[in-house]
């Protein structure tokens, strides 16, 4: 009825009572009337408004955050300087939010825009708030379109925002693709490991090792003991400490033969360590890797069991086997009976035995102690001497060959001579040309052409190389 009066002096102000009545008067209608005219408010009001924004929608329901007061305040900051406040109000909202695809076609360009933003705490906040968005982000947004921005970030000449981005990669590299990880992340991890600032490369060898189950069994293998080994001779305990750590954690990917070789030898020293941390957990993960030797020790031992026994059984089997026997005539020329013949592999192997035996008694009998056969080469030139055929000593040999050789000479001289007389016509003498001095200087060593068969040398070289 005041509404309605007549006077209009008289008659209630609607403003008014909207504004006194509880039906009008709630959180939602004062962010919803203060967001549409945010864009014209002062800067202090309106970082005034965002501080407050998480408190007052604590009491409204998801979709109305969704679907007004979020894309109210995305609207508000889009053609402006975002402010940190405004930023930290958003992700709160964000955090409310349970739909994926909302959040992909609005928020997620916006974050994306702002990670090539060059004010600080805009990007301090992304990655350190990245908790609160992280599960809705699917892995081919982040293949495409997160990460591909926030490569910059390794590189960054804050080291705040360095180490940052390696703490928040803990939860974004689980949802990555495993070539990206090995191809692009570790690259950036391998440069972040000679960090100068020691906080920084003690996480990225926590990171390495939290990760390792997304990196794939291959990998593990292959990298992940060159990347903890390689910090053990830090100058910062704490990275030295973390890489032990690492390399205990990861116990599982490391095969007997790398703990042996590779290890045990490069972990050890790291007993002595100056810091008692340091020391104590060497200690620890050395003895965790020696009782995985034992393990494998008694493997082997059960192996070497398993071999024997067979190798005893296979000589009883042969033992038990029946011999083959034949009739041996007597030397009266008649069958005097059966008995057991030795087949002729046997009798041959008999043979080269009893002809070893009778040789090394030989050699033996006229040793005087030094093990050679002195009286040997004596031996065989007296035989010679007695057939008539030998020689008497090694000058003997020599003189007789070039006698021959003067023989065949003359006898070939004196032939050419006959035909000469005969009218036969003159071969002519072959003159042989003085070597060509060479202007290639030469080469100690191999020459080109080298036998393909190589020594016992050269292979203990090659295993001496390897």
């Amino acid at each position: 009825q005041r509404l309605l009066g007549s006077q209009p002096s008289k008659r209630l102000n609607p403003a008014h009572f909207l504004k006194k009545n509880p039906f009008y008067n709630t959180k939602l209608n004062d962010v919803v009337v203060f967001l549409e005219s945010l864009i014209l408010k002062d800067e202090p009001e309106r970082n005034r408004f965002f501080r407050g924004l998480k408190q007052a929608t604590r009491s409204l329901p998801g979709f109305v955050i969704q679907r007004k007061v979020l894309p109210g305040c995305l609207a508000a900051v889009e053609f402006g300087n975002v402010s940190s406040s405004a930023l930290e109000a958003i992700l709160d909202l964000v955090e409310n939010t349970r739909d994926e695809q909302f959040f992909e076609a609005s928020i997620l360009p916006f974050i994306v825009k702002l990670l090539s933003s060059q004010d600080f705490f805009v990007r301090m906040m992304l990655i350190s708030s990245i908790h609160k968005y992280i599960r809705l982000l699917s892995s081919s947004a982040i293949e495409s379109k997160f990460y591909p921005g926030l490569q910059s970030y390794f590189k960054d000449a804050d080291p705040r925002i360095r180490d940052q981005t390696i703490k928040c990669m803990s939860l974004v590299a689980p949802k990555m693709n495993q070539k990206t990880l090995n191809s692009s992340l570790l690259q950036h991890l391998a440069q972040l490991q000679r960090d100068p600032e020691a906080a920084i490369r003690t996480n990225t060898t926590v990171l390495i090792s939290k990760i390792s189950t997304h990196l794939g069994e291959a990998s593990c293998k292959r990298i992940l003991l060159n990347a903890f080994t390689r910090v053990l001779n830090d100058p910062a305990p704490s990275v030295r400490n973390a890489g032990i750590l690492a390399l205990k954690e990861t116990a599982q990917y490391y095969s007997e033969e790398d703990i042996a070789k590779r290890l045990i030898p490069t972990l050890a020293p790291c007993v002595t360590d100056p810091d008692p941390s340091v020391s104590v957990s060497s200690f620890q993960c050395l003895q965790t890797n020696f009782d995985k030797l034992k393990d494998y020790l008694k493997q082997r031992e059960k192996e070497l069991a398993e071999m024997r026994a067979q190798q005893a059984q296979a000589q009883a089997q042969k033992a038990q086997s029946p011999a083959p026997t034949h009739a041996i005539a007597s030397s009266s020329g008649g069958a005097v009976g059966t008995s057991y013949a030795r087949p002729a592999a046997e009798q041959q192997g008999a043979l080269n035995a009893m002809a070893l035996e009778s040789a090394a008694t030989g050699i033996f009998d006229n040793d005087d102690g030094d093990g050679w056969d002195d009286d040997g080469l004596d031996d065989l030139i007296q035989d010679d001497g007695a057939d008539g055929g030998g020689l008497s000593s090694l000058d003997d040999t020599v003189n007789q060959q070039m006698s021959e050789l003067m023989k065949d000479g003359a006898g070939a001289g004196a032939g050419a001579g006959a035909g000469a007389g005969a009218g036969a016509p003159m071969r002519p003498k072959k003159h042989l040309a003085p070597p060509r001095p060479s202007k290639k200087p030469m080469r100690l060593g191999a020459t080109k052409r080298q036998s393909k068969v190589k020594s016992d040398d050269d292979a203990w070289g090659d295993l001496l190389n390897s």
